[in-house]
Parts: structure tokens; C-alpha cells; sequence
């Protein structure tokens, strides 16, 4: 054979090899998220998988399932969905499977496992919850191992001892209304079939209606421990003071409109029964309007044995306005300060999403919140006032007092507040002022810690001193009592500039305080409230002044839209 030959039979056996495959082409076929098997209930239905492919492909179920199962579209190019459709099954005793066949141009094919299960996953009947909580026992039947969603459950719910046959809720004990969650559960390998269980626990609620002695209801105690439900808009009146049993008084949360308590007179809504030990009272989305104060607790004989103390005292959502001589006067017994049968404690008064208005504007008006202003023992350790907005305020804010021998609180915080037209000084008829105003008055209170975060102080009367007690902030106090973070002073904010312990001017350090004036390089102008808010002086506090670097991060963020 010559040469030229065997050229030539070399060039035939590569053409033959290699030109067969000259219209070959890699596919690259898959499935997206590589969803290869899917599951169905007994009822069938459809289920969509989505196809990636750079050619042409087709979609086939064998002849062995297509009485039950079908796809849709049989063939087609590129990336596209292939819906997958199951008959109902019944009469089965298993589960019965198939296959949905996707296979590109260049044959390679990949099969999508469908599995349909001959009987759903059911939980039997779960019995209501008591109020103090415990534990609810779940019985589950289902055809394959499933699991709980976590993200179904509610933070007062947790799980314990599963097993295939059920699983037990651990419920805690409820302290607002009745409340229900859905829990709900899936099988593991087809997390797309589900199914739920319903858990309902039970609350000591009283829902109210008209014609109903509000005052007894609240004294009874046989209504000890339970939440006092009003009507959405009702008012009632309070024409005497009450020794308040129940735990909770509050609007129903379906309501569209806050029920209102109307103090009249010399009227307080309550008084603390005698030798109370209680975990706390809590106030929601009510409309309380003055009278004296809401809550008052004076001097008590010191040969009769009146010990009070309470964890909290919660006040959400609520609207106070006209109380004459202050909000809260928690005050201790009048002689042996360290009698201990006159100890009055509070663990903690809290107001969040509140606004005050009109208060304390009578020249015998007390402060806003009077923590301890008589001799005695215990105290409020803490009182925490976010998110909410204060206006036409006469008298101090707080006293927080050293009286007794007792601080009367150990920490105040004040954070996303708006404060407008405070800390006035009530005339008397022959137009004498009552005497100086204090923001926070710690006089002697060694152990008092105060944070001022992302607050807004805007206009106060000229006359007002507006200075923190030199006691509060004398020079042996240690450094960190006083933290202050992301707040604002308008230039019509005054204070006193001859006191050298003004608590909004002394030892600020950084931006803690920014004072909105020209002196500020930052503003290089004075900003006062009608420039920063919308209409101040009627309860606007939206924000006006585009520029404002507090916008959305300080003050009452009700105003922030």
C-alpha cells in the first residue's frame, strides 16, 4: 500500500469518527434547586418544577403511572416550568410513586420522583391551655416522619419529647388576653405537604358592658389576678378613690377606639389594698383623664402594718391628660422611716407608646411622676419611659428623691421621647410662682443612674430654671451616672445659665445633647420648635425641617412618617 493510501484511510476513520459527532451538544440539563422528588396528599393536585437547559428537552411520565400521573409541557426549549399533575387517591393502603422523565437533546435524561401518600398527616384534638400555662400533648398520625415548622411557634411556646405518634407543647403561663397560635408541621422529605394544629389558652378576662358598676368590679376581689375588659369608646367615671384587685385594665384589642376613664373630683383610680405583694398592674390602650392623680399612695399609720410591693406597673398605649397634681405620688409612711410595716416598693413603673398632656398645671400641682416625697423606706427601683410624647407638663418631671433613709429610685431611663412645654411654673391667684423646676430632682440620691437616649427637649417658658439638682449632680457622684446618646435641645429649650449643674448643659461631652442654635457649627442657625415640628403648640410633632439630622432616629417615633 502506498503512501498516499494510508493518508487517505487515516482522513476516512477520523471523519468517521469524529463527524458523527459534529451536531453533539452539552446540554447542561438540571433541575432548579435540584428538586428531584416531589410529594402529594391524598387529594393530589399540581406541583411546578423548574427546568435549565441550554437546548431542546422533553418531559414523559411511563405508562406504569400515567393513569394517575401527567406533565405539562411535553416538550420545549431552554429554561421553563413542567407542572406535574396527580389524581386523587382512595382506597389505598400505601403510598404509591411514579416518575416524571425530563431528558434533554443529547439523551441525557434526569428523573423527578413523584411520591403520593394514600393518607394525609392529621393531629387529634389539643384541649385548651389553662391560663398558668403547662403542657399540651399533640397526637400526631402521619404516613412519613415530619417535624415542626419552627417558625410557627410563638415565643410562648416550645416543644419537647417528639416522637412519630405526637409531640408535647410546653405553654407559658398567660398574662394578657386569651390567646390562640397555629402550629404548624410538615412532613421531612416533602416539606411542601403540611398540616396544623390549633393551640388555645385561656386568660382570667372580664369583658364589660354598659350598665356595669366598673368601680365594684375593680374592688371585688374575687377579681383578683384577672384583666377587666372595656367596650371600644365607652367612658367611665371614677368618683372615688378604689382599692384596685384586678391586674389588668384595658380596651378589647378588637376595638377601634380606646375606652376612657374619667377621674372626677378628688377622685384616684386606685389606691393599693393594704399588705399587697402582687407581680404587677398593667394599663392598655385606655384614655385616662384627671382628676388629682391616677395613683396614690400617701402616708399610712405607722402602728398599722401596710406593707406594699408590686413588680411592675405598665402603662401601654394610653393617652393621660388633666390630672391637677401629678400622675403617680408614691410616697412612704410618715413617721418610723425604718419601720418596715410602712414599706412601699415598686420594681419597675413603665411607660411605652404614651402621650401626657395637660398636667399639673395648678399652683399646688405636684411633679408628674412624685417617686418618694414623705419619709419612709422602700422605693421605685426603676422607671422606664420609651416611644412616647409629653406636653403642657407644670411642676418637675420626676422626683427622685433621697427621703428616710431610702433612695427613692436607683435608675431612670428616657428614650425616643418628645417633650414640648414642660417644666412650667404654676402661678398662684396673686400670680406668685410656685418655686424652681427640675427636670429629674435626685436630691441626695446617692445611688440614682439616668439615660437620656435619642430624646428630643423642645420649647419651655422662659422662667423655668430647668436645672437638674446640684445635689444630683454634685462632684462626688461617680462619673457614669449620667449617659447621654443621640438627643436634642430646640433653641427655645431654655435653661438657667447661671447654674453651672443645668443637666442638659453640664458635662454633655460629644453630640449626647445637641443643642439646635446658632452657636451649633453644625446648624449655624437657631432652630426652634415651630421650625423643627409641624404644629407643636396643637400636638403635631411631624417633622418640618427637612434637615434635621434626627430625622427617624430621635423623638416619639409616631412622629417619624
Amino acid at each position: 500500500m502506498n503512501r498516499i493510501s494510508i493518508l487517505s484511510l487515516v482522513f476516512v476513520a477520523c471523519t468517521l469518527i469524529f463527524g458523527c459527532n459534529k451536531d453533539k451538544v452539552n446540554s447542561e440539563l438540571g433541575i432548579k434547586d435540584n428538586q428531584t422528588s416531589v410529594g402529594f396528599g391524598k387529594a393530589g393536585g399540581l406541583q411546578s418544577i423548574n427546568v435549565e437547559c441550554l437546548t431542546t428537552w422533553t418531559a414523559s411520565v411511563p405508562d406504569a403511572a400515567s393513569s394517575w400521573l401527567s406533565c405539562s409541557p411535553l416538550s420545549s426549549e431552554g429554561n421553563d416550568k413542567v407542572s406535574i399533575g396527580v389524581m386523587p387517591y382512595n382506597g389505598g393502603t400505601a403510598p404509591r410513586t411514579g416518575v416524571v422523565n425530563i431528558q434533554a437533546q443529547d439523551g441525557t435524561v434526569i428523573p423527578v420522583n413523584v411520591t403520593q401518600f394514600h393518607a394525609d398527616p392529621s393531629v387529634g384534638t389539643i384541649p385548651k391551655v389553662p391560663t398558668g400555662g403547662g403542657n399540651a400533648q399533640v397526637t400526631v398520625t402521619s404516613p412519613a416522619t415530619w417535624s415542626v415548622v419552627t417558625s410557627s411557634l410563638p415565643d410562648w411556646i416550645s416543644t419537647q419529647n417528639q416522637t412519630q405518634t405526637g409531640i408535647t407543647l410546653a405553654v407559658k403561663a398567660n398574662t394578657g388576653f386569651p390567646r390562640n397560635a397555629n402550629i404548624t408541621f410538615a412532613l421531612n422529605e416533602f416539606p411542601n405537604i403540611t398540616f396544623s394544629a390549633k393551640v388555645e389558652q385561656d386568660a382570667d378576662a372580664l369583658l364589660l358592658s354598659a350598665g356595669d358598676d366598673l368601680a365594684a368590679i375593680l374592688q371585688d376581689p374575687g377579681n383578683s389576678g384577672k384583666i377587666i375588659v372595656l367596650p371600644g369608646g365607652s367612658v367611665w367615671e371614677v368618683n372615688a378613690t378604689l382599692l384596685m384587685s384586678c391586674k389588668a385594665l384595658m380596651t378589647d384589642p378588637a376595638a377601634t377606639q380606646k375606652a376612657t376613664l374619667k377621674m372626677t373630683g378628688n377622685a384616684k383610680l386606685f389606691r393599693f389594698p393594704d399588705n399587697v405583694d402582687v407581680d404587677g398592674y398593667r394599663f392598655e390602650n385606655l384614655k385616662l383623664v384627671g382628676g388629682t392623680y391616677f395613683i396614690q399612695n400617701s402616708n399610712v399609720d405607722p402602728n398599722v402594718e401596710k406593707i406594699i410591693r408590686v413588680d411592675a406597673i405598665t402603662f401601654e398605649n394610653c393617652e393621660i391628660s388633666n390630672f391637677i397634681y401629678g400622675f403617680i405620688s408614691f410616697s412612704r409612711g410618715a413617721a418610723s422611716p425604718a419601720d418596715p410595716r410602712t414599706d412601699k416598693s415598686i420594681g419597675t413603673v413603665t411607660l411605652n407608646n404614651c402621650i401626657m398632656k395637660d398636667m399639673s398645671n395648678n399652683k399646688d400641682g405636684g411633679p408628674t411622676f412624685a417617686c418618694n416625697n414623705d419619709a419612709g423606706s422602700g422605693g421605685i427601683d426603676n422607671m422606664v419611659i420609651t416611644r412616647s410624647t409629653f406636653q403642657n407638663l407644670g411642676h418637675n418631671f420626676i422626683n427622685a428623691l433621697f427621703h428616710g433613709n431610702k433612695n427613692s429610685v436607683k435608675t431612670i431611663r428616657i428614650e425616643l421621647c418628645t417633650f414640648y412645654d414642660f417644666l412650667k411654673d404654676p402661678q398662684g391667684p396673686n400670680g406668685v410662682t410656685n418655686a424652681d423646676r427640675y427636670f429629674i430632682d435626685g436630691n441626695n440620691n446617692t445611688e440614682l443612674k439616668i439615660t437620656l437616649k435619642n430624646t428630643i427637649f423642645g420649647y419651655t417658658p422662659v422662667q423655668s430654671s430647668l436645672r437638674s439638682h446640684h445635689r444630683l449632680l454634685a462632684a462626688n457622684r461617680e462619673a457614669d451616672y449620667l449617659t447621654l446618646e443621640g438627643n436634642y435641645r430646640t433653641s427655645d429649650q431654655y435653661s438657667s445659665v447661671a447654674n453651672n449643674y443645668n443637666l442638659f448643659d453640664y458635662n454633655l461631652g460629644g453630640t449626647g445633647m445637641a443643642r439646635l442654635n446658632a452657636a451649633n457649627p453644625d446648624f449655624g442657625r437657631d432652630i426652634t420648635s415651630d421650625i423643627l415640628w409641624t404644629n407643636p403648640a396643637n400636638g403635631n410633632f411631624s417633622f418640618k425641617w427637612v434637615d434635621f439630622p434626627g430625622w427617624n432616629k430621635a423623638g416619639d417615633p409616631r412622629w417619624w412618617k
